[in-house]
């Protein structure tokens, strides 16, 4: 494994990240996958996301717990050896609270690892200890074949978190992790799947997206990480991602020194 001096650069970055800190011109580097499964279609109008429950009996979650203190999630990308390097600036990441409630959120976390968390990975940017919410807008429910399209209880919101310009430089799979938080509560926070309709997987075999649970231990112990994330029971053989976004610049070239 690398070093990880060589797979990240990072700029400080302490307190509240302001919205001036995203850069609302960065591209989209990466998509993790589609959750809205039917745009425009709940009862509100609004766009919708719908749990398979029916159609597949196993398939029982709407989603993951990724609030704080105790939850936090993460998902792989790669960065290919034709890219170079990427520059984060900004993560989306999707997440709701259960009950019918839209409470605004008010601070989010975000880590990236070089490698898989819990496995074998270098932690590359440790932003636990920043707040890097920038904006959270209600954009979707999340509802179920045998709760119908008129369910209110799941109201999915947005969230933009802001990086420090986060420099990766190393081609390979990273992970991106989050921990998500309502005011100073405790509250049951979830993060809904990837969702495809007529499709209960949503990676490949041997998937990787993971949660992190505190009562488990430290974040970087191995044992406080359950992996793969699977549809609502741990037996399942059925795996699934998370969606998320990752925004910022792809370098094809790096100048070091005077040479090319």
């Amino acid at each position: 494994m690398k070093n990880p001096l060589a797979a990240a650069l990072t700029c400080g970055l302490a307190g509240l990240v302001s919205a001036s800190a995203v850069s609302a011109q960065s591209p989209l580097l990466h998509e993790n996958g589609p959750y809205v499964t039917h745009p425009g279609g709940h009862a509100t109008g609004a766009d919708a996301s719908l749990l398979e429950n029916t159609t597949f009996p196993a398939n029982t979650s709407y989603g993951f717990a990724v609030g704080a203190p105790r939850y936090r999630l993460a998902d792989d990308f790669t960065i290919t050896t034709a890219q170079v390097s990427w520059t984060v600036d900004r993560l989306r990441v999707y997440a709701y609270q259960s009950n019918g409630a839209t409470a605004p959120f008010t601070s989010a976390n975000v880590m990236i690892w070089f490698g898989q968390p819990g496995v074998a990975a270098f932690l590359v940017y440790d932003g636990r200890e920043t707040n890097a919410l920038v904006h959270a807008e209600p954009v979707a429910y999340r509802v179920s074949e045998s709760g119908g399209f008129a369910d209110v209880a799941r109201h999915v919101q947005a969230i933009d978190l802001a990086l420090p310009n986060v420099i990766l430089t190393t081609p390979g799979r990273y992970f991106v992790s989050w921990q998500l938080q309502i005011g100073d509560t405790q509250a049951a926070v979830f993060t809904p799947q990837v969702t495809i309709l007529g499709q209960i997987d949503t990676t490949n075999p041997g998937g990787t997206a993971g949660q992190h649970d505190a009562n488990l231990g430290n974040v970087l112990s191995a044992g406080s990480w359950i992996n793969p994330i699977r549809s609502g029971d741990p037996n399942s053989p059925h795996r699934v991602d998370l969606p998320f976004a990752i925004y910022g610049y792809a370098n094809d070239r790096i100048f070091l020194g005077t040479y090319d």
